[in-house]
């Protein structure tokens, strides 16, 4: 499939949706959000939610990281990617303060423990850290 094409795309990749027997993973799960979308969505949700950066982390750390698995994944056109990551990661803040104030007992639960802060905190150390991440993603 080439970059950018329409595929199926999983969409709320992150830790507590992968089954692991012992410190394999075996499966993935909760595939209700699952869609057609580009290649590079999973590609960088995946990165953010297993490779969180919060404040103080050093973004070169981050960036290597995050170009690991840009790299394994075979992303041969990541001009977006990074775009990509910070758009996520505000969308999801939006998303958990906007269900859970129209009465999503899911998004009440998520936002009561936080996570759309935490969200914000990353977008934050995103867009401050930009220009050093884009240097590790390779187009």
């Amino acid at each position: 499939m080439v970059d950018g094409s329409d595929c199926v795309i999983h969409d709320d990749l992150q830790p507590r949706n992968v089954v692991v027997r012992g410190r394999i993973p075996i499966g993935l799960i909760d595939w209700e959000q699952a869609r057609p979308g580009q290649r590079v969505e999973d590609v960088a949700k995946l990165c953010w939610s297993f490779i969180e950066p919060r404040p103080g982390s050093d973004p070169v750390e981050i960036g290597e990281r995050w170009c690991e698995i840009v790299d394994v994944y075979g992303l041969k056109s990541t001009e977006i990617f990074l775009s990509t990551v910070i758009g996520q990661m505000e969308a999801c803040a939006d998303d958990i303060e906007r269900e859970a104030a129209r009465g999503s007992v899911r998004h009440q639960a998520l936002a009561a423990r936080g996570d759309h802060k935490a969200l914000r905190a990353m977008h934050r150390w995103a867009l401050a850290n930009e220009q050093i991440l884009q240097k590790f993603i390779r187009a």
